[in-house]
């Protein structure tokens, strides 16, 4: 940076001399020329030099695009590489190495001094030689603290992100005692109960409108009457909760090891274990095994610099529900992976890129997407996602934010199709559309209120399904959803 301030000094100089006849002397103050570098840390000159050819047999020369303090001591080092590259940084506090992924790596360095460090940074592919080695220049930044809020992002192994808030969950921080668990059993089975003598109700006050009150019965009597008549012949409205781990407990192997896991269990674990229980009147569907299952299919099932899951694994979870819902309803049959196009594409970096102050532009990620190929949707719900390359959720858009965040009834209209009534968090964003194209009605309820509601159950069509979908870091929206 010193010899840029050199050379602006000398241009200033040289202008200052020619124009002296005009202006006089005048002092120059060289610090409050503006230094042309990246806003988030200060990057060595070596840093801004042509890359040199790379020779034969060699791993081409890394690139640096930002550096950013996440706290005093401890930076994030972002940038491209050679396909497949691992990236090794040097001279901080340890020696750290990280994995590319499709060509962009992002790393964590904890500095070793206060003041300015100079590190060094070099790539290597399987079967080539290390690259040349880069010098970055980062600083020790005192008034720099990791930020206080739910937002924090760990960044783990193989260029892989975390939410910090992930780690309690993770490592069994917040485990149920025993009382715990019995309450919410108890809570579960008290919904089912309400929710069944809601629609039972609502049966005989329709049967109430056609059927004439016998003489010397009550009005009381006689809705008691027709409730019994009702209950004969009814089927139970269903309730599936669809249990979604965070990304941390579906890949441990991209935790650092500081932060990996003695716990034998999480409260993830004991909720899926409760609803499996005898007498429990739900179904689970633990989406951790699924996704488990599912690590080798060759598509992300979350993309390296987002918080929610990719289009392929919540693809997976639609094929979970509806195979429980098919066995009553065969019309509501998932669509097979080939009704989709599945695409992998290049997209900017992800909200926990953002969450770390990183241009999130050049930090690229790949995302699975997948739309329709041999059928279409008859409904209408807006552009879920900002563009095709911005793949944050786009809730300014009036009629996407309608459909992300509040309560939406959807109609198809399509008969041997069930009724639902979803109750969600951002895990549903997905697979949305292609989950309402499979129903002859879907309430989707608003985002994250995971509490039923008796005036849901009171909808027309009457809903045969209640679902809850709630990812592992929302588990205490579950765990306090007692109906009302």
């Amino acid at each position: 940076m010193k010899s840029k301030k050199i050379i602006a000094l000398v241009m200033l100089l040289l202008i200052s001399s020619a124009m002296s006849s005009c202006i006089g002397d005048a002092t120059i103050d060289i610090d409050s020329i503006p230094e042309l570098t990246n806003t988030s840390s200060e990057v060595s000159e070596e840093y801004s030099e042509p890359d040199e050819s790379t020779q034969p047999g060699y791993t081409d020369r890394p690139t640096c695009t930002e550096i950013v303090n996440i706290t005093a001591d401890r930076i994030v080092v972002a940038g491209k590489c050679e396909d497949g590259a691992v990236i090794t940084i040097t001279k901080g506090k340890e020696d750290v190495s990280v994995q590319s992924v499709g060509g962009y790596y992002i790393t964590e360095v904890v500095l070793a001094s206060s003041g300015i460090n100079s590190l060094k940074m070099t790539a290597k592919v399987d079967g080539k030689e290390e690259s040349i080695e880069r010098v970055l220049s980062a600083t020790y930044k005192a008034t720099v603290s990791e930020r206080p809020d739910d937002l924090s992002v760990m960044v783990g192994l193989n260029s892989q992100l975390f939410l910090k808030k992930t780690l309690k969950d993770y490592n069994g921080e917040n485990l149920l005692s025993t009382t715990e668990i019995a309450k919410f059993k108890k809570m579960v089975n008290d919904n089912y109960d309400t929710i069944q003598a809601k629609r039972i109700a609502d049966i005989a006050s329709e049967m109430s409108k056609t059927e004439k009150k016998p003489d010397g019965m009550t009005d009381l009597e006689f809705m008691d009457y027709l409730k019994e008549q009702a209950a004969k012949n009814y089927t139970p409205i269903e309730i599936i909760y669809v249990l979604v781990p965070n990304a941390i407990s579906v890949y441990p192997e991209n935790v650092p090891a500081e932060f990996v896991t003695t716990t034998n269990t999480t409260k993830y674990k004991q909720i899926v274990r409760a609803l499996n229980d005898d007498g429990i009147n739900a179904t689970i569907i633990d989406m951790s095994t699924v996704l488990t299952e599912h690590k080798d299919d060759g598509y992300e099932l979350f993309n390296r610099t987002n918080s929610n899951w990719s289009d392929y694994a919540a693809y997976l979870a639609y094929v979970e529900l509806l195979n429980v819902i098919d066995d009553r309803y065969p019309a509501a049959k998932a669509r097979p992976l080939s009704d989709f196009n599945v695409d992998t594409k290049e997209v900017w970096g992800g909200d926990m890129a953002g969450y770390l102050y990183l241009n999130r532009e050049l930090t690229k990620d790949t995302a699975t997407i997948l739309t329709p190929k041999s059928f279409s949707y008859s409904f209408t719900t807006g552009t879920f996602y900002k563009s095709d390359v911005d793949r944050t959720l786009n809730i300014d858009e009036k009629d996407t934010k309608y459909a992300i965040q509040i309560r939406r009834v959807i109609k198809t209209g399509k008969e041997n199709m069930p009724n639902v009534v979803v109750y969600r968090d951002s895990t549903v964003t997905p697979i949305y559309n292609m989950l309402a194209e499979r129903f002859s009605m879907t309430a989707f309820h608003t985002m994250d209120i995971l509490t039923p509601r008796k005036m849901d159950i009171g909808l027309d069509p009457a809903p045969d399904y209640v679902v809850v979908f709630c990812s592992e870091d929302n588990l205490d929206l579950v765990l306090n959803s007692s109906m009302n």
